[in-house]
C-alpha cells in the first residue's frame, strides 16, 4: 500500500452509537455509515461491529479494503496512543484493551491509529472547522458526559501521561469520599441537567417537560430553554457556571484563550448557552486583564468532527510512517 494512500476511514467510538466513513484526501467523508455500539456485549462484540463497519465502507463505495492508507480511531476514555491501547473507558466498559491490534487483525493488517475521541473532535475542529487559522485552542464536548481536548502549536497536546485535556474529569469539589461525584462532568454534562430535571418532575416541579416520559434528549433542553421554562433555565445555567468555572481555571493554567465547544447539548442549545459560558468564563479567569481575549466558538463540523478527527489521526500515521 503506497503512503500517499488517496483514502483513510475514520471511526468515532461513541457509548451508544458509531460512525465509520470513508475520507479523501480533502477531508471530504465520501461514504459513512452508522451502528449501534452494543457496548454491554463486550469489547469483542463491538470492535467486530467497527470492523463490519469498516469493511462495509469500503464495499459500497467500490473501494479495496487493500487500498486504504490507514484506519483512524476514535475512542472514548484514557487511551495510550504510542502503545494503541484503550487504558480505561468506563462508558463502555474497556480497560487496557489493545484496540489497534484487534481491529487491525480482524481487517487483514491494515494499520491503524487510536485518539481519544474528543481529541480527535478537537484537531478536526481545529484543521477544518471552527478553529481554522488558530494554533493553540481548548476543546470541550458537553454531552452525556464533559470531554476535553488541547491543541497546541497545530498539533493534539497529549502531555507525557497521555491524557491531558481531561477537563470533565477535574473534581469540582473537595469531597475524597465520593471522587466519582466530585467531577466536574457530574456537575456540567447534559446527564447531570436531564437527571436534575428528571427528579424535579418526580417531585411535582411544574415545566413543559412534564410530557416527556421517557429520556429527555438534548433537543427537549434546548427547546424548552429557548421556551424559558423555568425548570430547564434553573439547572442548565447551574451546569453552565459549573463548566464555565472549570474552563476558566484551565484558560489560567495553560493561557489558551480560545475554546471549541461542541457535544450533543452544546449543539442543540441556542445562542444563549455560549454566551452564558463565556461571560462566565471572563468572570473567573485569570489575569481578569486577558478575560477580553476569551472567545468561544462552537463547533461547525458538529457530529464529523470526531469521524473525521479520526481520519486526520490516520494521515498522521501515514506521515509519521514514511
Amino acid at each position: 500500500m503506497s503512503e500517499r494512500a488517496p483514502h483513510v476511514i475514520g471511526v468515532d467510538l461513541g457509548g451508544t452509537h458509531l460512525q465509520a466513513g470513508l475520507v479523501n484526501r480533502e477531508g471530504r467523508i465520501l461514504h459513512r455509515l452508522g451502528a449501534k455500539t452494543n457496548a454491554d456485549r463486550g469489547p469483542d462484540a463491538v470492535l467486530d461491529a467497527v470492523a463490519h463497519a469498516c469493511r462495509a465502507c469500503c464495499e459500497q463505495s467500490g473501494v479495496a479494503l487493500k487500498d486504504i492508507g490507514a484506519i483512524g480511531f476514535a475512542a472514548p476514555g484514557a487511551i495510550d496512543f504510542d502503545a494503541g491501547v484503550v487504558i480505561d473507558a468506563p462508558n463502555i466498559g474497556w480497560s487496557n484493551l489493545p484496540a489497534c491490534a484487534e481491529l487491525s487483525s480482524r481487517l487483514g493488517g491494515v494499520r491503524v491509529a487510536l485518539e481519544n475521541d474528543v481529541n480527535a473532535a478537537a484537531l478536526a475542529e481545529a484543521k477544518l472547522g471552527a478553529g481554522r487559522g488558530a494554533q493553540d485552542a481548548l476543546a470541550v464536548w458537553v454531552g452525556t458526559g464533559v470531554g476535553g481536548g488541547i491543541i497546541l502549536n497545530g498539533a493534539v497536546h497529549r502531555g507525557p501521561l497521555g491524557t491531558a485535556g481531561e477537563i470533565g474529569q477535574t473534581l469540582s469539589t473537595p469531597d475524597l469520599h465520593d471522587v466519582s461525584g466530585a467531577r466536574m462532568e457530574r456537575h456540567a454534562s447534559r446527564g447531570f441537567v436531564t437527571q436534575s430535571i428528571r427528579a424535579a418532575l418526580d417531585g411535582g416541579s411544574p415545566s413543559v417537560l412534564q410530557e416527556i416520559k421517557g429520556r429527555i434528549s438534548a433537543g427537549d433542553l434546548a427547546r424548552a430553554y429557548e421556551a424559558e421554562d423555568k425548570l430547564a433555565v434553573e439547572y442548565v445555567d447551574r451546569a453552565t457556571d459549573w463548566l464555565g468555572v472549570a474552563v476558566a481555571n484551565a484558560i489560567t493554567l495553560i493561557g489558551v484563550p480560545l475554546i471549541l465547544l461542541g457535544g450533543g447539548l452544546a449543539e442543540e442549545m441556542p445562542p444563549a448557552y455560549p454566551n452564558r459560558l463565556l461571560a462566565t468564563i471572563r468572570k473567573a479567569v485569570f489575569p481578569t486583564a486577558h478575560a477580553h481575549r476569551v472567545e468561544v466558538r462552537v463547533t461547525e463540523l458538529r457530529e464529523n468532527a470526531g469521524l473525521l478527527g479520526a481520519a486526520l489521526t490516520a494521515r498522521e500515521l501515514l506521515i509519521r510512517r514514511m
